[in-house]
């Protein structure tokens, strides 16, 4: 193999339980171009607190990596998901009429803050137990939470912390071949060079045709896969990358850019259907910034609609769908 790095270790930092697309799409991708690179991937979400650290450390004697590839998905506070009150309790504090809901309300917020902070140095403490403990390994980082907060972040990493912004697979792709990562190598990086933050640029988007997942290879390289397998698991699947509009509340334009690239209908349907028969899934999350972007995306999303009925797989989809999109032409389905 004409590369530097022999082994990775892809490392889902603790989130919602949410199936670890990134890392998964980084390693099947690592994979097609270097199947000797040995690969692991590690979700942090599955397992306790408190076991968590220690946890890793075993990862990391067991698998030897030269590279660690964290991803951090979620920083998240006063946001209405399931199992989190804070926006409900935020709300409470602002307009009740109620004094004691406004004083509990406080409270409640105090708590949600502290273990909000408490989280993000948890994240950061892995790195610095790598840094200090396995002082050989490069560690990169990404993910969405990272590539809206890397300036703030990278800080407080050690120096000689990788991090990407948006897309990884060709700055990944560039460490294993052993070239530099530096604000000259054509890549969405951010680094620190002592006190000083450094960021370098990417012109050309990453193609994403011909990547439908090898669902046997990364159930051969998760270990903690049995936690997404069956019925009522959901899978995230991505049909395509890219956002054109402008909404002020999203970051998909920055993290993808604004070009909308598509991934062939056949690819996107064969990775459904590979984890509907091996993994026993039937609900699957389009993870596209929206999978009906305009009228271009609709020949698209009809063939993937379409081939899923042909192959008769009886499953459950949701995504975000740009409304005023489909009333600018008739919609049939």
């Amino acid at each position: 193999m004409s590369g530097h790095m022999n082994s990775i270790l892809y490392v889902w930092l603790p989130c919602k339980k949410v199936y670890p697309i990134g890392p998964a799409t980084l390693a099947d991708f690592v994979h097609r171009r270097y199947p000797n690179v040995r690969q692991r991937l590690f979700d942090l979400s599955v397992i306790p607190q408190s076991k968590r650290v220690n946890a890793l450390r075993a990862e990391v004697r067991d698998v030897r990596p030269d590279l660690v590839c964290f991803s951090w998905r979620d920083i998240q506070i006063y946001s209405p998901h399931e199992g989190d009150e804070s926006l409900e309790y935020a709300f409470r504090f602002f307009y009740a009429r109620n004094p004691i809901k406004r004083l509990v309300a406080s409270l409640k917020g105090l708590k949600f803050v502290y273990t909000y902070y408490r989280g993000i140095q948890s994240n950061l403490s892995l790195f610095w137990t790598l840094d200090r403990e396995f002082p050989a390994i490069r560690m990169m980082i990404g993910g969405g939470a990272f590539s809206a907060f890397a300036d703030q972040l990278i800080e407080k990493l050690p120096e000689g912390v990788i991090g990407i912004l948006g897309e990884g697979e060709d700055a990944v792709l560039k460490m294993v071949e052993g070239k530099p990562l530096d604000e000259t190598s054509g890549e969405r990086v951010v680094f620190r060079r002592g006190k000083q933050i450094i960021k370098g640029e990417k012109p050309i988007p990453t193609t994403i045709e011909g990547v439908s997942m090898d669902v046997p290879y990364i159930s051969s390289i998760f270990p903690q896969r049995d936690s997404y397998h069956g019925a009522l698991a959901t899978i995230g699947v991505q049909t395509k990358r890219g956002c054109p509009y402008d909404c002020q509340f999203c970051l998909y334009p920055y993290l993808e850019g604004r070009r909308v690239r598509y991934r062939p209908a056949e690819e996107v349907v064969t990775e459904i259907s590979q984890y509907y028969h091996q993994w026993g899934v039937r609900r699957f999350w389009f993870t596209d910034a929206q999978f009906i972007t305009g009228h271009e995306a609709y020949p698209q999303c009809i063939e993937i609609l379409e081939r899923i009925i042909a192959e008769k797989l009886d499953i459950e989809w949701c995504q975000a769908i740009f409304v005023p999109a489909l009333f600018r032409k008739n919609w049939r389905i």
